[in-house]
């Protein structure tokens, strides 16, 4: 059953432009050194909005907190040194629990220093993850090999993340595989024993096949509900995916946002996000695009991929705040710095949208060299559908020269990677001669590839190319096949060629497909 909360979060109401603009910048600015979640809690921005993202928070906190069990010694015969007793590696896992991270590491180092095994597994961990300290692979490393060699076996898990990410070390599942299982049994200890942390962890690995445990959504909803029981902000995020996706419980949406609440309330930067996406949609609370549009904030400035494409997105589109595109640029070239392609293509199109469209108040943004640039980067990080759009941009673009050896080279790229608009293209390029010479059979080839991808355009064009023979053996059925199929995709040119030999038209097409 999912935890009753007695606050509700405050009805929020739209932030001036100006406003919103200035928190944003601050933030930004923050970030890099740390100091924004700092000031969000401590209230220095109360003045700028009225305490409404530092009250959201506030109003999940719970009245009291759970204390974590002290870890038992290791059963196993590969731990036989006895866990030592230490007062400060307790206070740093309760600390952990509650996502005190500054606390944690400074008491899980002193507790190193006494040499308690189990304090490296978590050094380890912070290491990896960037909790207070920044990501440092080789530390992490350094910390899980010293947790095994002072008995800790779970430090093993530890290794094995590494190995299986390829983080700090050459990627190799096998041998993570092998690391892990060596840990599974002091792990599955440590669960059945009620340990926040360790079921937690057990709860991921069935629920996403780790440690060679197959998937199974009701023993993560079990080991992760013990966590979350006792308010680890982790365990609580994955209680809410359970109930939002309806894996190993009932699907209840109402109960997902209460269980994001609660993690949220110790900043867990993915339940933040997930609050956002639920406002944003209505789903288990009122739609509310403008909390949304708070909540993907919050999850920005923890440096959340996910919260910062959505609050992006928000920007450009209007949706909880007032449209601007020059924010939404901003924030996409961020996480264009960081290689995220969808973020790459969307800074691409609103350059070219801009450019298409112009407006006097963006001249930042309407530069068709920027996003020349942006679909180039994108192409050379795979995105097929960057290249498409090279392609077309140096063929048929009104103040672009056309330049056909160079729109051809796009329209190879993307065709190599299957884009079936690039292989239509190149199909139409060799039927008509245009930038190449005259070639049926390459023609017919490149129209069979995307037309196998249903491309109503190469469907169309291969149709005709069998009932005339080009390239190909006349096949008067394999023609009346694809006018069919690219009729069905409201192609204008395949159902006029049905209805002049008499055959049946498709009365409404499924769809509206581009000639």
């Amino acid at each position: 059953m999912a935890p009753s909360l007695n606050t509700d979060p405050p009805s929020q109401t739209q932030k001036k432009k100006s406003r919103t603009k200035w928190l944003l910048l601050l933030c930004l600015l923050l970030v890099a050194t740390g100091t924004a979640s700092y000031l969000l809690y401590s209230g220095k921005l109360s003045s700028v909005t009225a305490g409404q993202l530092q009250t959201y928070l506030k109003s999940f906190q719970t009245d009291s907190d759970q204390q974590a069990q002290t870890l038992s010694s290791d059963s196993t015969a590969a731990s036989a040194t006895a866990t030592k007793k230490s007062t400060a590696f307790e206070e740093g896992l309760e600390a952990y629990r509650l996502s005190q991270f500054a606390i944690a590491f400074e008491k899980f180092t002193q507790a190193a220093l006494e040499n308690h095994p189990e304090a490296f597994y978590f050094l380890g961990r912070m290491h990896q993850n960037g909790e207070h300290v920044s990501k440092q692979y080789d530390l992490a490393f350094k910390n899980y090999t010293k947790g095994v060699a002072a008995g800790d076996v779970k430090a093993n898990y530890g290794l094995g993340q590494l190995y299986r990410g390829g983080l700090g070390v050459k990627k190799n599942v096998k041998k993570a595989y092998a690391l892990e299982q060596v840990a599974l049994p002091a792990i599955q200890a440590r669960a059945d024993s009620n340990q926040y942390f360790w079921a937690t962890r057990l709860g991921t690995a069935y629920s996403e096949g780790l440690m060679n445990l197959p998937v199974n959504h009701e023993k993560a909803f079990h080991y992760s509900s013990i966590g979350a029981q006792q308010d680890y902000a982790s365990a609580e995020y994955n209680v809410g995916v359970a109930y939002q996706k309806g894996q190993g419980v009932k699907k209840d949406e109402k109960a997902a946002f209460t269980w994001f609440q609660r993690a949220a309330k110790d900043g867990f930067a993915k339940a933040i996000h997930n609050l956002g996406y639920m406002y944003a949609n209505g789903l288990g609370v009122k739609k509310n695009e403008a909390e949304a549009f708070n909540m993907y904030m919050l999850g920005a400035e923890r440096e959340l991929e996910k919260s910062q494409y959505s609050l992006a997105l928000a920007f450009e589109l209007g949706k909880g705040v007032e449209k601007d595109k020059e924010w939404a640029s901003i924030w996409y070239q961020k996480l264009a710095k960081k290689g995220n392609t969808d973020a790459i293509m969307r800074l691409a199109y609103l350059h070219y949208n801009a450019y298409l469209y112009p407006d006097p108040n963006l001249p930042d943004v309407q530069d068709l060299k920027k996003a020349l640039k942006w679909f180039e980067v994108a192409g050379n990080k795979g995105v097929g559908k960057a290249l498409t759009q090279l392609g077309f941009i140096y063929y048929n673009d009104f103040e672009v020269p056309q330049d056909m050896p160079t729109a051809i080279k796009w329209f190879r790229k993307a065709a190599a990677q299957g884009e079936h608009i690039a292989q239509a293209q190149l199909g139409y390029f060799y039927l008509e001669g245009k930038g190449v010479e005259k070639d049926f059979q390459q023609a017919a080839q490149w129209f069979k590839k995307a037309a196998d991808q249903n491309n109503a355009f190469a469907q169309n064009h291969l149709a005709n190319m069998y009932y005339y023979g080009k390239g190909i053996p006349v096949s008067s059925m394999s023609a009346i096949t694809l006018w069919r199929k690219a009729a069905l995709q409201g192609n204008s040119d395949a159902r006029n060629m049905l209805w002049k030999l008499g055959f049946e038209v498709p009365s409404a097409p499924s769809k509206t497909a581009a000639n």
